[in-house]
């Protein structure tokens, strides 16, 4: 099967853009011809990975290149290009659902892709909620590579430690809640250090400090583009805490729960659809609910380990292997459909 995947970035950062790179690369283990196409550049140009262009060169000059190459199924992950959905058959992934202050043209956009998609995939229980009028939808979730991912292996030496995600600038993670969490833990936990590793600006993270009492406690590690060292700092903490209160999947809390580790984090979102509460982590609805689980975990290390176990079973249904033969499963559904059509 030859298989096209479309959307911005292609890279071990950010969770749509691992996700389009991880499944190219299952694609290519199982034998399909798979290419993927993305503005942003990708370091991976000897892998089928075309990049570097501009969005008006994808509309004047690839999308002829990708008409040319006759593929069998075509995946564009989120709204980017929408010009793409011409050329049929088109699985569409929405990873984030359209929220409401998306713009005008942003709405034209999705639209146009619910209408003129064969699938739509959706990665949670709360986006199939939300679009539960569309009939032709889908729920495959993300996944995570366990080669990379598991409890054995190198860790960093954290100590008694809570390890977040921050995306740009960042806004993923809620640093200043976490900040706030740790500054009122400290007093109770004199070795607790909190990590978070992610792009964030050095203006962001000196304002967030100066609201640390605990300055040397509080480390910023910035991106890791090694997925290796990053799966490090996932086995080096005592938990891993999260205080973002929106989602659309949370492809760390799968990571976090790979490497062994119990997750904190808010129930909102997509997040407990993803965070089993109870069983792989524990969810709070407002902030003094958040503060107390992570006192908890820190302090129940029989809570912490049974939750740990739990994660790493359940953790097992998501690898990206499986989530890929999924989409290979739907291609094939969709491909026998416009077969049939004819």
């Amino acid at each position: 099967m030859k298989i096209i995947e479309i959307g911005e970035a292609c890279t071990t950062l950010g969770g749509i853009s691992k996700s389009i790179l991880k499944l190219h690369q299952e694609f290519l283990s199982a034998g399909h011809d798979s290419f993927v196409f993305c503005p942003k550049q990708a370091p991976y140009g000897n892998r089928k990975i075309y990049s570097g262009y501009s969005k008006l060169e994808f509309l004047t000059n690839v999308i002829f290149e990708i008409r040319k190459m006759n593929p069998d199924i075509i995946h564009i992950h989120n709204s980017f290009p929408a010009p793409a959905l011409f050329l049929s058959p088109v699985v569409f992934t929405l990873w984030d659902p359209l929220l409401p202050d998306e713009s005008i043209m942003s709405k034209f956009i999705y639209r146009v892709i619910l209408k003129r998609c064969k699938k739509l995939v959706l990665v949670t229980e709360w986006e199939k909620k939300r679009y539960e009028h569309y009939k032709k939808s889908e729920i495959i979730p993300a996944g995570f590579d366990p080669k990379i991912y598991h409890s054995h292996g190198k860790k960093k030496k954290l100590g008694l430690s809570i390890v977040s995600i921050t995306g740009p600038g960042g806004k993923r993670g809620n640093v200043p809640i976490l900040i706030r969490v740790f500054n009122e833990l400290k007093p109770e936990f004199p070795d607790l250090s909190l990590w978070f590793v992610g792009p964030c600006s050095t203006e962001n993270q000196a304002i967030w400090l100066h609201k640390s009492a605990y300055l040397e406690d509080v480390h910023f590690v910035g991106p890791v583009t090694d997925e290796k060292e990053l799966a490090e700092y996932y086995r080096g903490c005592t938990i891993y805490a999260s205080g973002s209160l929106y989602e659309g999947f949370g492809m760390p809390f799968i990571e976090a729960n790979a490497c062994g580790k119990a997750v904190v984090a808010f129930k909102r979102a997509a997040i407990p659809f993803v965070v089993k509460h109870g069983r792989t982590g524990l969810l709070a609805d407002n902030y003094a609910e958040f503060k107390q689980n992570v006192r908890v975990l820190l302090r129940d290390s029989t809570l912490r380990k049974k939750l740990e176990v739990n994660a790493l079973r359940m953790s097992e249904e998501y690898t990206w292997k499986k989530i890929a033969y999924k989409y290979l499963d739907l291609f094939e559904e969709v491909c026998e459909n416009k077969n049939t059509d004819k």
